[in-house]
């Protein structure tokens, strides 16, 4: 559907909403009037039964007039009626077809967001592509380097290079296991000595314990037994090892 389709059918829809405005509104004003002149015709019916007076020819006219002007009304109001009735057939018709076209209108829209992502995901893919490419192309380059006899000429010095960092690092560590087991056979030898020393150390204490003994028994023998402890006292001032 196009542009102008929307805006003539829009245009239709407001015209007949006015219309039935413009009934609705004149329904009820007509219905006043249909109200007023019964009530009218009441009253000039209870007129006449109090005034006896009036002219009965006044009476037929102003009865032909008013009934007359109530099938108008009549007439009028069934023709508002059929035409309101035609308005909300034709409204319900033209809201069908505002359905229907706004339907297309949201899958024609899905199909071009689905075409949106589909060229987005695509130029992504594309970005993708070319970076894959480019490190294949690096790759590539690089492997034929290595391939080249510039490259083993490198890595042969390279690996002499190694080589003889490694053979310096052995040398360093044969030197620091040879000092290593030095210290430990020198510090062994301080040890055996330290427990010879000991050994020797115990052996005279030992024998002083032995001596103390024997000097401790010796006393015991020689020991005086006095009365008085003051002259226990005094022997001990002159031999201290009583």
């Amino acid at each position: 559907v196009h542009n102008d389709d929307h805006y003539d059918v829009f245009a239709i829809e407001c015209q007949h909403l006015e219309q039935s405005e413009s009934v609705h509104e004149t329904y009820p004003i007509e219905q006043d009037a249909h109200n007023v002149l019964i009530e009218s015709m009441d009253m000039s019916y209870d007129s006449d039964q109090i005034d006896q007076n009036d002219e009965d020819t006044d009476l037929s006219k102003e009865r032909e007039l008013l009934v007359s002007l109530i099938e108008k009304l009549k007439c009028e109001i069934d023709e508002s009626k059929n035409r309101n009735k035609f308005l909300e057939t034709s409204n319900k018709v033209l809201i069908d077809k505002l359905k229907n076209e706004i339907k297309d209108l949201k899958k024609n829209n899905s199909l071009e967001l689905s075409n949106s992502q589909f060229k987005e995901a695509n130029n992504k893919l594309s970005k993708e592509n070319d970076l894959l490419y480019a490190d294949f192309k690096k790759s590539t380059a690089e492997l034929k380097r290595r391939n080249s006899i510039e490259y083993a000429s490198e890595m042969e010095l390279e690996c002499a290079k190694v080589r003889d960092t490694i053979s310096i690092l052995k040398q360093q560590k044969d030197a620091q296991i040879k000092l290593y087991k030095t210290r430990e056979d020198n510090e062994l030898e301080k040890v055996i000595e330290l427990e010879n020393k000991v050994k020797v150390l115990d052996n005279i204490v030992y024998k002083i314990g032995q001596s103390v003994q024997t000097i401790n028994i010796l006393n015991n023998k020689c020991r005086t037994s006095f009365v008085k402890p003051e002259y226990l006292k005094k022997a001990k001032q002159a031999n201290p090892r009583l």
